[in-house]
């Protein structure tokens, strides 16, 4: 079968393309919480080919307004620190992903700040079957998403001093149709409610990089992701940076697994790299 017979097939038996989209609703109660904001950036890239990331993911940075603020000012540092100009946001692949001194700097500083909290999810394609989500790059993108959303939104829920609304701003990814994710996250919430807490989603966007400081914060943590996963033409891996910043990636029980980070099609596989730091996930960390 053709590569265009074999998406064509698959798009037209994707619903999200073929429901029309409804905003989601902004429920009073919710308004009149505490605000969150999260942030969310992608690594690697949706496709199959010899030139394909290994994996595809998401880093979803979430901030009250005292934790912005200061995660701001760490930005501010690292931009002044690597010399970014002011034309530019701050990216891990211009200015961190090359030099390990960079790295351990960005790590150093983003994991100081206080009330931040991360929420990783990482697909390895290897383990995916064919004909499932990985083989229709929309749809992957859709299900990668709507799991970084749910984990935002439980997140939301479970907050340190009671539940919290919270604005959601994806990272805008060209050639991507920012409708077909909307669409899936409805189908997504007419399956899994109340199990996923919709109503405390106040705001939902796709944002340019340049539009929020904070989403030059979510690419690094995402860039940290990749490291942690994306094994270089030697095979090997750098988890150090994500574990530094593990006190910061959103638990239960001491364990950031699955609620903080979810690996795709299962966790044995992260578990399983030389950098993961514990059986149990303990605070020390």
């Amino acid at each position: 079968m053709s590569p265009e017979a074999l998406f064509g097939g698959l798009i037209d038996r994707r619903l999200s393309s073929q429901i029309p989209l409804v905003e989601f609703p902004k429920v009073d109660w919710a308004l009149k919480l505490p605000l969150l904001r999260a942030y969310v950036d992608e690594t690697g890239d949706r496709g199959n080919g010899e030139s394909a990331s290994p994996i595809f993911g998401m880093s979803a940075v979430l901030v009250d307004d005292n934790a912005e603020k200061e995660a701001r000012a760490a930005l501010e540092l690292l931009r002044a620190d690597f010399g970014t100009p002011p034309s530019r946001p701050l990216s891990w692949k211009e200015d961190i992903k090359t030099n390990q001194d960079r790295r351990l700097r960005a790590a150093s500083v983003l994991r100081a700040v206080p009330g931040l909290q991360v929420v990783h999810v990482v697909a390895n394609k290897n383990q995916l079957y064919d004909g499932s989500y990985r083989d229709d790059v929309t749809r992957f993108y859709n299900v990668v998403a709507y799991a970084t959303l749910q984990r935002i939104l439980w997140a939301a829920r479970h907050w340190r001093g009671g539940a919290r609304q919270v604005q959601v701003n994806f990272g805008h990814v060209q050639h991507h149709d920012h409708t077909d994710t909307h669409r899936y996250f409805q189908i997504k919430r007419s399956q899994d409610a109340p199990g996923t807490p919709f109503d405390l989603m106040t705001d939902l966007r796709w944002i340019d990089a340049q539009r929020y400081e904070m989403s030059q914060v979510a690419d690094v943590y995402a860039g940290f992701l990749k490291a942690a996963f994306w094994p270089s033409k030697w095979g090997d891996v750098d988890g150090a940076h994500l574990v530094s910043t593990w006190h910061q990636i959103r638990r239960s029980e001491e364990c950031v697994v699955t609620l903080g980070l979810q690996a795709r099609p299962d966790s044995a596989w992260a578990k399983g790299m030389p950098w993961w730091p514990c059986a149990t996930c303990t605070s020390r960390y």
